[in-house]
């Protein structure tokens, strides 16, 4: 089983303790959360991609339910607001969100992402990343001095206002795209190789693969401005994939939810502090049936946690929390789940 690598499921997708040997530790208790609706635009369907340090979240929600071309937002405290733009037939999505409110997303024509123009903004007045106009282009992330990445055609790239520089690939790497971006300008992303997909980094210019150790194929999840990386793996011959920690050739498994350590999980996010966000497989109650996804943390004196088990009372009653997207440097979460049977999206504030 390879972890997959399409065009379309990419679209759709502590130092110390790496040296270390043995599972995780389960030293510290972690804090409880307190939940926020992130809200909708009246047609529900929310996809939450983004968050910044302020607690503002950025994605995509429908305005009708009966509409599933999608609109860009932010939200702040519970409340949503679409982003402008140019016009009811043309879908988009936010995507990224740094401190100072500058938001990275891209529009699609004629109702779907057909050759998508990405772009950045501040006031919901759009400015397109000035890549070539035959080739879809889609941001994913922006960094702290404007800068965005993601890929145009097949390529990665870095951009931004009156920005446009695809990479150079690696000989026999193909198919990239950027994920995230530092503010010194190194980005991670994935590409496909002679093994399969691979996260990459580039650092001053130069694409390298990310020497994940014992790893058939790999793909990137986040970074943080240490330079630690968080992602998923596969073993040669297993059937899981595993969420994993990388820092200076060091690579940890974060392990599963399940008991038997059968499951898979996948990681999303990470901050200043090492803390991992993302999605697990958990065993159905008694046994039987098919798996759950359950959005977990994953901290480096703490482990992998259910974070369904660490909700207030009054939230784990009418919550259940499917996937964790992205965690602040003040350890707020992002995701997506289940309101009473309802597709939601959500933060988590720590207290206690």
């Amino acid at each position: 089983m390879h972890l997959a690598f399409t065009r379309r499921q990419w679209l759709g997708a502590t130092t110390a303790l790496l040296a270390s040997a043995g599972p995780l530790a389960h030293a510290t208790a972690l804090p409880r959360y307190r939940l926020t609706d992130l809200g909708d635009l009246g047609g529900g369907n929310v996809r939450v991609k983004a968050l910044n340090n302020h607690g503002v979240a950025a994605g995509m929600a429908n305005r009708k339910t009966t509409d599933n071309r999608g609109v860009a937002f932010v939200s702040h405290a519970g409340r949503m607001r679409g982003m402008r733009h140019a016009g009811r037939a043309t879908p988009s999505s936010a995507t990224g969100i740094n401190d100072d409110g500058l938001v990275c997303g891209y529009d699609g024509t004629n109702g779907v992402f057909n050759k998508a123009r990405a772009w950045v903004s501040t006031d919901g007045t759009r400015v397109f990343v000035p890549a070539p106009r035959e080739a879809h282009t889609f941001a994913f992330a922006v960094n702290g001095v404007g800068q965005v990445t993601g890929y145009s055609g097949d390529l990665p790239f870095v951009g931004g206002t009156g920005q446009f520089e695809p990479f150079t690939l690696p000989a026999g790497y193909g198919l990239g795209v950027g994920r995230a971006i530092l503010d010194d300008g190194t980005v991670l992303g994935d590409m496909v190789g002679p093994h399969g997909q691979c996260a990459f980094l580039r650092v001053g210019g130069v694409v390298q693969a990310l020497a994940v150790t014992g790893a058939q194929s790999h793909a990137a999840g986040g970074i943080n401005a240490s330079g630690m990386v968080c992602g998923t793996l596969q073993r040669p011959g297993a059937r899981v994939a595993r969420a994993f920690v990388w820092q200076d050739g060091l690579t940890r498994e974060l392990g599963s939810l399940d008991a038997s350590d059968a499951g898979s999980s996948y990681a999303h996010g990470i901050n200043a502090a090492g803390t991992v966000v993302g999605r697990a497989t958990q065993p159905a109650p008694g046994g039987g049936g098919r798996s759950r996804w359950r959005a977990f943390v994953a901290r480096p004196d703490a482990g992998m946690q259910d974070l369904n088990d660490l909700l207030d009372p009054m939230a784990s009653a009418a919550w259940v929390l499917q996937k964790a997207v992205a965690i602040n440097d003040r350890g707020q979460i992002v995701g997506e789940g289940l309101c009473q049977g309802v597709p939601r999206a959500f933060l988590l504030s720590p207290w206690g």
